[in-house]
């Protein structure tokens, strides 16, 4: 049983000094297929390939770099073009695949000091790996092949490779290719040709492989044989590669069944993919699936112990299957009744087959039906009906409105209209059918159906630290909330230290941002593999939905990555890459931005009650660009600050929130304090930085002060300059100020009236002669105004009066 969280290895995954490091990224490995058992040779390349840690495989692998310090030198121990310092872009070592590694597509993904690479395919396969030599375009100069043999290769733009090989009277050869299976841009053609260049068999886009074909042949006579590659527009180039396998091995496409429980033992039989091999003949294979294993096991088929295997998986369900289904003319007691919820699981060997499941409903009971084909390698494009018991239609699968809808996964819905029997039909929609036509389809209650989305394919935790992930729910039929769970890859609760936050989306809500803590007491470079899981409670019945995680920008791609196209297309894809996600721990990030309030203070006038401050931004990493989320905590009762719409200032690297302050107009006056938190991720690091005790002053809505132009000398005149504070009001009003009591000595105007455009006002005061050296009581002045229909008074600070000679 393989742990959450895996350790890799010695080599301390640290999180870089400065976060301006970038993200690792691996465009190409070579060779992209390893041997159960073996150890390759493997040369990565891509960028930021800096302080690498194990290469991470979905099959157990284990690497060592060629460099001995892999920090400071690049691949097979060579340093970098400028100084002497790597460039990152090249990265070699050793790969070596454990005897027991599944055979098929898997991945890798590269772990180093700033991070946690995207996934790149790799195929798992058993045949002896030879490399096309250059040159091989003709069957003169075709490459002579060994059999059985893998052949790893790219074609070359208007050009096909050629191998050839020594076949025997009777003698039968598979030869199938891997392309858009692992992440290529070829679209491949095969031509098996005799010595004189005459077509023996032919392959392009062979049905339920995405593209990708195979061939099946069997000598008439002994001799040489050809076979032509290339890609079908005759394109070429590094990113157009190819795996070819030939050998005498099963050209499996599905197996029956298709599902199987963890802990049961079924047996299986294979199925061809109707290019003229049958499998009819072998006998069934016996399969124990392991405890505590999700997404599928791999199933090697072979003709025998000493020839190689064919390819093909089983998914794994905790649920039970009905297998099998009753023909189109049972209408009474040889149709399956399915209990539900449930999983019907059957094989559509001939054309026009059509097969049907039986369901007693109530009436109003809502039910869904989930067809599964490609998900197991089968070519099927299911049409689903639903009829009720006197054989009237009520609901179908294809429609005008879904035409361009992907059928082999389009599922149905539908209300029972009455008590009854209702019977589904399932048949392929082309009406087709073969041994490899092999489907599920789950069936379940439902008030409601539920899809969710992660959006992501890899995070970054600081050791001890948080990360967050953007979850979207798409609802149709009910807003009850519901609650997030986070599971490690196998379905299992996490271990002691993960702690979720927002993980409720409640009623009607669609999207949240869930807040993950890590445990602070794993080695750094501790990998966990995640899956998220949603459920809602709708009408008394329980709805559970699996997260689908999308790599950032996925949705908006008009050209997906090419890793990203072959999970659409390929049968049985790896679903760790689609259902989970990985976790990469390193130690603690530096902050990466710093934020202020400008003036130090946030200011709220009374009656008013409300204002904006500016909260300044500042990016610490010159490669920050992006804005944090903002939140205020500890505000007093009923007062409430809401952010606008960040706006870049004149420094390059700030952003500023002009913040608005709101309140009940009997807010009392006082000081208070507040507690700004801002967040942000970048790179792959999520960072939240406190401004604890912010200043909160609720004032009047209006200040007066003054000072004076200069010293008071006895028996002279001076000016004083009385200025008023307004704060953000609709209608200004004038406002009077008068002078509370002027001290002995001096003498001037009762009062001062200053218009409502105005903020200022200069008034001159008399000195009386002989008035030195006496001690005089402060002046004081009181404004008077009206603020939203109230009237307002306010004082000044006492005003300091010294009178010289």
């Amino acid at each position: 049983m393989r742990l959450l969280g895996v350790s890799l290895g010695c080599v301390v995954l640290a999180i870089a000094q400065s976060v301006c490091a970038q993200l690792p990224e691996i465009q190409s490995i070579v060779p992209f297929s390893g041997r159960p058992g073996e150890t390759v040779q493997v040369t990565l390349r891509g960028k930021h390939l800096l302080k690498p840690n194990l290469l991470w495989t979905s099959f157990g692998g284990q690497t060592s770099w060629k460099s001995t310090d892999p920090g400071t030198q690049g691949a097979n121990g060579a340093r970098g073009a400028k100084g002497g310092m790597p460039d990152g872009k090249v990265l070699a070592g050793s790969l070596t695949l454990p005897k027991e590694a599944p055979l098929g597509v898997g991945f890798v993904q590269l772990p180093t000091a700033t991070g946690l690479s995207g996934p790149l395919l790799f195929l798992v396969d058993e045949l002896p790996l030879v490399v096309k030599r250059a040159g091989n375009a003709s069957r003169d100069k075709a490459q002579v092949l060994q059999l059985p043999v893998g052949v790893e290769g790219a074609t070359e733009a208007g050009q096909s490779d050629v191998y050839a090989w020594e076949l025997k009277q009777g003698e039968a050869v598979s030869v199938e290719v891997y392309g858009i299976r692992i992440g290529s841009k070829l679209d491949p053609v095969l031509r098996l040709l005799d010595a004189q260049g005459g077509e023996l068999a032919v392959a392009d886009d062979t049905a339920g492989l995405a593209g990708d074909c195979r061939l099946r042949y069997v000598a008439p006579k002994e001799g040489r044989v050809f076979l032509e590659i290339r890609d079908s527009s005759y394109f070429g180039g590094d990113a157009h590669f190819y795996h070819l396998r030939v050998g005498d091995f099963p050209m499996v496409s599905t197996v029956f069944p298709p599902v199987a429980a963890p802990g049961s033992t079924v047996q299986v039989r294979v199925a061809s993919d109707g290019t003229g091999e049958t499998t009819s003949g072998m006998a069934p294979i016996s399969l124990r699936v392991p405890e505590g294993v999700s997404g599928s096991v791999s199933l090697p088929v072979r003709f025998s112990a000493e020839k190689p295997a064919g390819f093909a998986s089983v998914r794994v369900e905790k649920d039970g299957v009905i297998l099998g289904a009753a023909s189109e003319e049972a209408r009474g007691g040889g149709t399956r009744v399915v209990t539900l919820p449930g999983t019907v699981a059957g094989c559509l060997q001939k054309p026009k087959e059509r097969h049907v499941f039986q369901l007693e409903l109530k009436k109003d009971e809502r039910v869904r039906l989930t067809p599964v084909t490609r998900e197991i390698g089968s070519p099927a494009m299911l049409y689903l009906g639903v009829e009720d018991e006197r054989g009237v239609f009520v609901a179908e699968n294809a429609s005008p409105a879904a035409a361009n809808a992907p059928l082999g996964n389009l599922g149905l819905s539908f209300t029972a209209a009455r008590d009854g029997v209702y019977r589904v039909l399932v048949e392929e929609i082309a009406r087709r059918g073969g041994a490899e036509f092999v489907y599920e389809v789950r069936m379940e209650k439902s008030r409601g159906s539920l899809e969710l989305k992660v959006k992501g394919d890899r995070f970054l935790a600081p050791l001890g630290g948080e990360f967050t992930m953007a979850v979207s729910a798409q609802r149709q039929g009910f807003s009850e909330p519901i609650t997030l769970e986070l599971l490690d890859a196998a379905g299992r609760v996490l271990p002691e230290g993960f702690r979720c936050e927002n993980h409720l989306l409640g009623k009607g809500q669609s999207e949240t941002v869930v807040k993950v803590s890590v445990p602070g007491d794993v080695p750094p470079g501790t990998l966990y593999y995640l899956r998220m899981v949603g459920r809602a409670e709708v009408s008394g019945e329980k709805l559970v939905a699996e997260a689908v995680c999308v790599a950032a920008g996925d949705e908006k791609k008009e050209a997906p990555d090419t890793v990203s196209m072959a999970l659409r297309a390929m049968p049985c894809p790896p679903m760790q890459l689609r259902r989970s996600f990985p976790v990469c721990v390193g130690p603690e990030a530096p902050d990466f931005f710093r934020m202020e309030v400008v003036g130090g203070e946030v200011a709220l006038p009374s009656v008013l009650a409300k204002h904006s401050f500016v909260l300044r931004q500042t990016a610490l990493d010159p490669g920050f660009s992006g804005n944090i989320q903002l939140r205020f905590e500890g505000l007093p009762s009923g007062v409430q600050v809401a952010a606008g719409s960040p706006r870049g200032g004149r420094i390059r690297g700030q952003v500023d929130y002009i913040c608005e302050v709101s309140a009940p107009a009997s807010v009392a006056l006082g000081r208070h304090a507040f507690e700004v938190i801002g967040v942000a991720d970048y790179k792959g690091v999520h960072k939240e930085v406190r401004l604890a005790k912010v200043p909160l002053k609720v004032v009047l809505p209006l200040g007066v002060s003054a000072e004076w132009a200069g010293p008071l000398v006895s028996g002279g005149r001076q000016k004083l300059k009385i200025a008023l504070q307004r704060f953000q009001v609709k209608d200004p009003q004038a406002v009077t100020v008068r002078f509370m009591g002027l001290p002995p000595g001096l003498s001037g105007p009762g009062e001062v009236r200053i218009e409502a455009a105005q903020s200022e006002a200069m008034v001159e005061l008399a000195v009386a002669a002989g008035s030195a050296g006496i001690t005089h009581q402060p002046l004081q002045l009181a404004a008077t105004t009206r603020i939203e229909g109230m009237e307002v008074q306010v004082e000044s600070a006492p005003i300091a009066v010294e009178v010289k000679k």
